[in-house]
């Protein structure tokens, strides 16, 4: 060697190549070239509360109204006429997307895709942060898809991006961090209420590691404090001030949507996890969640990692008993995907990683059967428009009440003036309500023959179930979208 070439070990490391640092972590490329293919291929597939979580967002768009024109009569059926029987963040939030990109089908599943993106995203991130190797930290992001892949346009992805960029607040070194992670942590309650089964408990559980250290934890509640008072003075701005009426209508929609007292709790939350599906499938899940929690508990005590994740099994069993009694329908399904993810995260450092991840994404798959096998060997073919248009244009006097494949497929969420969501329940007496024989002649339905079958007793529809080889599923349509007419 010359004097003047250096030496081996003085020499600069080349700078990493775009292709070294995809191949090191190629996670996040896959799951937005996957999000992608998704919005391509229609997903998120139709949802029955679509017109619920859109209407209110395009009105507020066009009049500045926080009203959903689509739920007038169930609206006056219990005694409002603005949209307060839900927290108002995801109204206001796809508002804004629609101010951006348009009413449209296309614009809709993209902000709910991009949603669920940064949600998988995030859980990528965490997972990776905790030592996870990049296809354990990717099974644990696809346990997250698998947890919103059948909400639709509903909230709840939402609600979970933000606990999770609320807590990454909360938890950072300066105190605007916190601030900003109170703001989002209100906001995910005031997104989907539940949300508070997990917020509070991680806020608890945060509070207790610091009782040592006043400072910080003086830090931590002035800046809490900081964040839901900005976060409640915006929510007034965005009900008009009008807090009584929104408590009567949210306490009004809750009495529609809950089991009566005697059935809440646990024993409702065990009734939702068997209810409809066979209970091995969801308890799958949760077995895996717990195998992961008693690794946990096993291990030693000195081992810093295992103690921080027993600190979130603690938290994950507190969220799982107070959402049991505040919403144990839904709660079902939050506790057994967040408790499976975070089994693949306890289990990412040993040799059982690999078929720990391999598990959980077969366990959630399968708990979601007919996303996978719906689309796979049914008919996903949308509904013929012609036919439809040609049924309203010849009742131009009659109220259009219409369901999301309808909406989502013939209208592109551009309803006539005067549509109604057909799929409203109780109190309105419309759609699932009621019975053809009872039906309004000032009305015009076309829905899918899955909810006449399921929700109107003299329909007369029989839905074709999707068969595969010489098993037919039950629970799932061969064509999902195929629709009547009931003039």
């Amino acid at each position: 060697m010359n004097g003047t070439s250096p030496s081996p070990e003085l020499r600069p490391p080349a700078p990493e190549t775009v292709r070294q640092k995809f191949l090191r972590d190629p996670g996040p490329w896959i799951i937005l070239l996957a999000g992608l293919a998704l919005w391509r291929a229609g997903y998120p597939r139709p949802h029955v509360d679509d017109l619920f979580f859109t209407g209110v967002s395009i009105e507020l768009t066009r009049s500045g109204q926080l009203v959903n024109p689509w739920l007038a009569p169930w609206m006056a059926s219990i005694g409002t006429t603005q949209f307060f029987v839900f927290p108002p963040v995801l109204p206001y939030t796809q508002g804004l997307w629609v101010a951006c990109f348009g009413v449209s089908t296309a614009s809709f599943t993209a902000f709910h895709l991009l949603v669920q993106g940064a949600l998988q995203l995030c859980v990528y991130r965490l997972a990776r942060a905790a030592g996870a190797g990049w296809h354990v930290a990717l099974a644990a992001a696809v346990v997250a898809f698998f947890f919103s892949v059948n909400y639709g346009m509903r909230p709840d992805a939402l609600a979970f991006l933000l606990v999770v960029l609320g807590q990454l607040g909360a938890h950072g070194s300066r105190p605007w961090h916190r601030v900003a992670g109170a703001v989002l942590s209100a906001a995910a309650v005031l997104t989907h209420p539940l949300a508070m089964a997990f917020v509070i408990p991680l806020y608890v559980g945060q509070l207790l590691t610091m009782r040592g250290n006043r400072p910080a934890l003086r830090t931590l509640v002035v800046s809490t404090s900081a964040g839901v008072a900005a976060t409640f003075l915006w929510f007034l701005v965005a009900i008009h001030g009008a807090v009584g009426e929104f408590l009567r209508a949210m306490a009004a929609h809750k009495r529609l949507i809950m089991a009566p007292d005697w059935y809440r709790g646990p024993l409702y939350f065990w009734g939702e996890l068997v209810l409809g599906r066979e209970p091995w499938l969801c308890g799958t899940i949760y077995v895996l969640a717990f195998l992961g929690f008693a690794r946990a508990f096993r291990a030693a005590t000195s081992d810093g990692r295992m103690r921080t994740y027993r600190r979130l099994v603690w938290i994950w069993l507190a969220a799982a008993a107070m959402g049991s009694f505040l919403y144990p329908g839904r709660m079902e399904h939050y506790a057994a995907y967040s408790g499976l993810a975070l089994a693949v995260v306890i289990w990412s450092n040993s040799r059982w990683a690999g078929a720990v991840a391999s598990a959980a994404v077969i366990a959630a798959a399968a708990h979601n059967a007919g996303a996978v096998l719906v689309p796979a060997f049914g008919d996903t073919t949308p509904p013929d428009p012609v036919a439809i248009r040609d049924a309203v244009a010849r009742h131009p006097e009659r109220i259009l009440c219409v369901d999301e494949v309808v909406a989502r497929y013939v209208f592109d969420f551009r309803l006539p003036a005067g549509a109604r969501d057909w799929s409203l329940r109780r109190p309105a007496q419309l759609g699932t309500a009621g019975t053809i024989a009872s039906k309004s002649p000032g009305t015009l339905w076309i829905a899918s023959e899955w909810k006449l079958e399921h929700y109107v007793a003299d329909a007369g529809v029989r839905a074709e179930r999707l068969r595969i080889g010489s098993h037919t599923f039950g629970s799932l349509a061969r064509v999902p979208y195929r629709v009547r007419i009931i003039e």
